[in-house]
């Protein structure tokens, strides 16, 4: 008999009894106030007119979690009832220096702009004021443009790591500790053996931390525009881009990772909490159950951590008008020079060309087995064809590699990493558009037509035929066709291990999926 298929009605009374449907209510709500003022000529300067922009923002959010009795009891879900209000102020503007109507040698446009915000949190007393000056120069002619940025930007926490509900997060761990000594006797004794905890996917309780303030930015953007004027008409248009960047973030809200909460709590620095005993909200800790076994690390959020990252961003955009329809090229690549982590208790350290599931990062960034990547190098390459109403398009991707650490001197007694490889995708689209235009005027119309003429006295026009396209052309008027294919070559996601061999999918499933080549039809219809 078949026992996996086949439905004994004896059972189904117990199953019954043994099904929980449990339901948790999550609410969240938003109310916003916003007043804003602008004007583009605020007044003249001999260049032009100043703009000027100002206003403010209030907002009350609140949100609540009531989580359903059984996993309050079995999973020990906290519910959450909390809120906060805000409100902000900012000024903006825009003053010309010179314009081209001057025609300045070195000077056809120069122009500068400035902003300030404020805003103010009221559920915990923070605030944030930050400046943005920028500048836009064009030395000879529209074919050439300079333009830089500098300004200082704020992150408030969001309402999940000021108040919760704390999250169950898995991260690699490594290393050795004990019991702690007080309840379980000497580190090393046979009442409190030396526990071996280095894991790929250890357990991480993050707890929310209503003390955090806003996180701080300072961000420089400076680039070039470039569409040369000298190359003649029949070759098209060339536009050339470039900007370099430069972001520094302080006070991130962030968590320590497992391995630090293990080396403090080893250290005396950090407590340890044994079975139910109350998990500390304001420093990381060290989780044991009531036998002493290790069962993962607590620790919430804190305002510790730093990043610096810096790089360019390169850009090309070619068209071409020919009897055969208009051929478009467009380019566009990043690259990562530096990405600098800093995580509270640990050292600086350079994360680019490597992945998100290093030892030292935990799992702030994703855990081992969705693990994501600082590339160096990304980019697409778009072709594209159109003509009449055809569309063809075809894009190449291009994702970097990057190293990803397999074992760590510190935890397994050797060291080894992994390169996984670089990848090129090729995307493709064809599409046509069905468009049937009915006459715009049925008789000339004086003083806007060609071939309208005005009536003098009783003389009157024909009256004009009402024009009507069929039914299937009504339907089917402005629908476009497409057929495409992703990924056409069918290329599989490169191989990844993850440290401890923790990737459980064998691949980044950040960057990637396992779909292979996918082949789709569409149609939209615009009214």
């Amino acid at each position: 008999m078949d026992t996996q298929h086949v439905v004994f009605p004896s059972n189904l009374p117990l199953i019954e009894f043994a099904t929980l449907r449990t339901r948790d209510l999550l609410t969240s709500k938003l109310a916003t106030l916003d007043l804003n003022v602008y004007t583009t000529d605020l007044f003249d300067l001999p260049a032009g007119g100043v703009g000027l922009a100002f206003g403010g923002a209030f907002s009350r959010e609140s949100y609540t979690v009531d989580p359903d009795d059984q996993n309050r009891i079995e999973f020990n879900e906290t519910p959450v009832h909390a809120g906060r209000k805000s409100w902000g102020i900012y000024a903006e503007t825009l003053i010309p220096i010179f314009s081209p109507k001057w025609n300045i040698p070195g000077f056809y446009s120069l122009e500068f702009s400035a902003g300030v915000r404020y805003d103010e949190w009221l559920n915990n007393d923070t605030n944030a004021a930050v400046p943005k000056v920028g500048v836009r120069w064009q030395p000879f002619d529209e074919s050439l443009t300079l333009r830089s940025t500098w300004g200082e930007g704020f992150l408030e926490p969001s309402m999940v790591q000021l108040f919760g509900p704390k999250r169950f997060l898995l991260a690699p761990i490594g290393g050795t500790t004990c019991a702690p000594v007080a309840v379980f006797g000497p580190c090393g004794s046979p009442t409190n053996e030396v526990q071996q905890v280095t894991n790929p996917e250890e357990t991480v309780e993050q707890l929310p931390n209503p003390a955090l303030h806003p996180e701080h930015d300072r961000t420089w953007t400076g680039g070039i525009v470039y569409t040369p004027k000298w190359i003649p008409a029949k070759w098209g248009t060339l536009t050339l881009t470039m900007d370099l960047w430069d972001v520094e973030r302080s006070g991130v809200a962030m968590y320590v990772s497992p391995a630090v909460a293990i080396a403090g709590y080893n250290a005396g620095i950090f407590p340890g909490v044994v079975g139910s005993a109350h998990i500390p909200t304001d420093r990381p800790s060290v989780l044991f159950d009531p036998a002493g076994n290790y069962g993962g690390v607590g620790t919430p959020y804190i305002n510790g951590g730093r990043m610096r990252a810096n790089g360019v961003d390169l850009g090309l955009q070619h068209q071409i008008e020919t009897g055969f329809g208009t051929f478009s090229l467009l380019t566009r690549w990043s690259y990562l020079n530096e990405f600098v982590v800093n995580f509270p208790g640990e050292r600086p350290r350079q994360a680019a060309g490597s992945s998100s599931s290093e030892w030292f990062i935990g799992s702030f960034f994703g855990d081992v087995t969705n693990p994501q990547a600082w590339l160096k190098w990304k980019g697409d390459t778009t072709f594209d064809w159109t003509w009449h109403n055809w569309d063809l398009n075809w894009t190449v991707h291009f994702l970097d590699g990057y190293w990803e650490q397999l074992y760590a001197v510190q935890f397994d007694g050797f060291w080894k990493r992994h390169w996984v490889h670089p990848t090129w995708f090729n995307d493709a689209q064809l599409s046509y558009t069905l468009i049937f235009t009915p006459p715009v005027e049925a008789a000339p119309v004086p003083g806007y037509s060609k071939g309208g003429k005005e009536v003098v006295g009783k003389e009157k026009e024909a009256p004009p035929v009402p024009y009507a396209m069929p039914c299937w052309k009504t339907i089917l008027n402005n629908t476009t066709m497409t057929v495409g294919v992703t990924n056409i070559f069918g290329e599989d996601p490169p191989k990844s291990f993850s440290f401890e061999l923790g990737n459980s999918i064998g691949y980044p499933g950040s960057l990637y999926d396992n779909l292979g080549r996918f082949v789709y039809v569409r149609m939209i219809k615009k009214f």
